[in-house]
């Protein structure tokens, strides 16, 4: 994989964080025992965004989001949020 390719996984990424934090929100609306099973298929969500975000990550260790690449990544969860 390109360093270009790469950058856009990241982006899309980034894209995908807030409606996965809108729907948690919502989950907890639910009466406990719907909202366990939907924790549990949020909680797979996010397992796959980070297992696919370090899957980049380790070959790109400056686009790492807790490293040298937190200020873009930053900048790409803010640029999705205002499109919510």
């Amino acid at each position: 994989m390109d360093k270009i390719t790469a950058k856009g996984f990241l982006d899309a990424l980034a894209c995908i964080e807030a409606p996965i934090s809108k729907m948690e929100q919502h989950i907890w609306e639910l009466e406990e025992s719907e909202r366990r099973k939907y924790l549990e298929l949020t909680g797979n969500l996010m397992k796959y965004h980070f297992e696919f975000m370090m899957s980049v990550v380790n070959e790109y260790p400056e686009l790492d989001p807790d490293g040298l690449g937190e200020k873009h990544y930053k900048k790409l969860k803010c640029k999705y949020s205002k499109n919510k």
